[in-house]
């Protein structure tokens, strides 16, 4: 297919749903994702198990889902109105914090602020307790009491329907027996005195489901993937005999990789096997703010530069001298903060540009204005993009209004990783050169490419997870059961007596 052909409207129209597809924090492709397995499980399920297994499988996926991913936001939410309202914490601030930003300890000095207390190190201390604390306890307690349900309850409420549907069958059977022949015809297993092989109902274990609590609140993918282990162990634990707790285990496990690393796995295989394919390092929306700054240099150039000369414009260069100054600056953890930095550096040029791109973070509640390595480097460079102005409008498009709010974490790696992905962007840029120069149409394709392959990336991940989460798992699952036991049967109802009542 020839991509110079497509119009810019289909581009358009494409670019929002593929950038909104291939971010794993949204709950759409989540939600399409659990539709596919949802659909393929209960299809298998049918196949072997009938009615009975296929009702158990569609309630089991699809209420897990749907408990999951709203249950454990909307007791997020209501955790976040008991704290505003109870113990005055401000809703929407981020837990985490690394050595560029502080967002708990920012929040804690608003709150000493707002309640004009004196922000001292024993009251920011104790204010800093009191927020993360609560940040645990609550993302904690939505985990546990969503876990819960997935993994303990809603096993019994599917068992205890299943045992009424049974019993209801055999019930009107027996009926009609009778009818036809006069004497009972009962099944032996309904009169025997044994009981169903229940397991009773234990809840989760907080301490060891507490550790993940802080991980869960901001990634959908990883909402599912951290829940793993209490899910497990509620439904391992009411499976209702061991071929059961076989097949789940075997199902759940398998699963995870499926649902949270296949995805990235794809993608990074993918970005280095086909060509032009690390285009895809920055999402379809961002790529806009990009190509816009390519665009300006160009037509800074007269519409055209030459490949040779693109990136060394765009990125500026690092001379002897400019290395010697990068290592003389007593960096901590990849960050110095601006007062230090002007000990060290006496060009008023270069300090000017360097409190400009201060404005790439909030303040470091303890640093005050600091700047990561790769932005030394980049005010040091002095090149055509590696200005605050440009590098803000680049970055203000990947991250949002979480770039500069004190409130909100963007981790440095995530940081680091997005600048790597700027530098990669104009090294691909110059692969897609025609006639060794850079023009607006060689910008048109290169924006081209990195929207459908973005698309396509995202969409072989998600074939190959909806794949095996769907069909080939469920069969394995199967085949290994018909193997141990030489039946191809359900076996959840296996030497099970159905004759208590529910």
């Amino acid at each position: 297919m020839n991509i110079n052909r497509i119009s810019p409207k289909i581009i358009d129209s494409l670019r929002k749903p593929i950038t909104h597809l291939s971010n794993p924090s949204n709950l759409l492709p989540v939600i399409l994702l659990e539709t596919t397995v949802t659909g393929g499980r209960s299809i298998q399920a049918y196949k072997r198990g009938g009615k009975t297994e296929f009702r158990e499988r569609f309630t089991e996926d699809a209420v897990s889902a749907v408990f999951w991913l709203g249950g454990a936001t909307a007791l997020n939410k209501f955790g976040d109105k008991i704290g505003e309202k109870f113990l005055n914490i401000p809703a929407n601030f981020d837990g985490g914090s690394d050595a560029l930003r502080t967002p708990i300890k920012n929040t804690a000095k608003a709150m000493l602020e707002k309640a004009e207390q004196a922000i001292t190190p024993e009251n920011l201390r104790q204010t800093e307790k009191k927020l993360a604390r609560f940040k645990f306890t609550k993302i904690a307690l939505s985990t546990l009491i969503s876990t819960a349900f997935v993994g303990f309850v809603l096993p019994k409420i599917n068992q205890a329907l299943t045992r009424r549907a049974i019993m209801r069958d055999n019930a009107k059977q027996s009926k009609q027996q009778i009818s036809v022949t006069g004497q009972s015809t009962v099944p032996a297993a309904l009169n025997s005195s044994s009981k169903l092989n229940q397991p009773s109902f234990k809840g989760v274990n907080p301490t060891k489901l507490a550790n993940l609590a802080h991980n869960l609140e901001n990634h959908a993918i990883f909402k599912l993937a951290s829940s793993d282990a209490g899910i497990l162990t509620g439904r391992t634990m009411n499976a209702r005999n061991a071929d059961e707790r076989r097949e789940v285990l075997f199902r759940d496990i398998t699963s995870s990789y499926f649902y949270t690393i296949n995805p990235i796995v794809t993608r990074k295989i993918l970005t280095h096997v086909v060509p032009n394919g690390k285009l895809a390092t920055i999402n379809s929306d961002t790529s806009q703010s990009v190509l816009k700054e390519f665009s300006r240099v160009v037509s800074e150039h007269g519409g055209s530069i030459s490949a040779d000369k693109f990136s060394e414009v765009l990125l500026g260069t690092m001379d002897d001298s400019k290395k010697a100054i990068m290592d003389s600056l007593p960096f901590k953890d990849g960050v110095i903060s601006l007062d230090v930095l002007k000990k060290v550096i006496k060009d008023s040029d270069i300090i000017e540009r360097a409190t400009k791109m201060t404005g790439l973070q909030p303040e470091h509640a303890d640093l005050g204005k600091v700047l990561t390595q790769k932005q030394v480097e980049d005010v040091l460079r002095n090149g055509a993009i590696t200005d605050f102005k440009s590098m803000f409008n680049m970055h203000k498009a990947q991250f949002g209004d979480a770039l500069t709010n004190p409130s909100k974490f963007v981790s440095m790696n995530k940081v680091n990783n997005f600048r790597d992905a700027i530098s990669t962007f104009v090294d691909e840029t110059v692969k897609c050169a025609k006639d060794g120069q850079i023009t607006e149409d060689v910008l048109k394709t290169v924006d081209k490419k990195n929207l459908l392959r973005n698309g396509a990336f995202w969409a072989v991940g998600f074939l190959i997870s909806a794949l095996f989460l769907s069909t080939l798992i469920p069969k394995a699952q199967y085949w290994l059961t018909e193997r141990r036991t030489g039946k191809n049967e359900f076996p959840g109802l296996h030497d099970k007596k159905l004759n208590q009542k529910v």
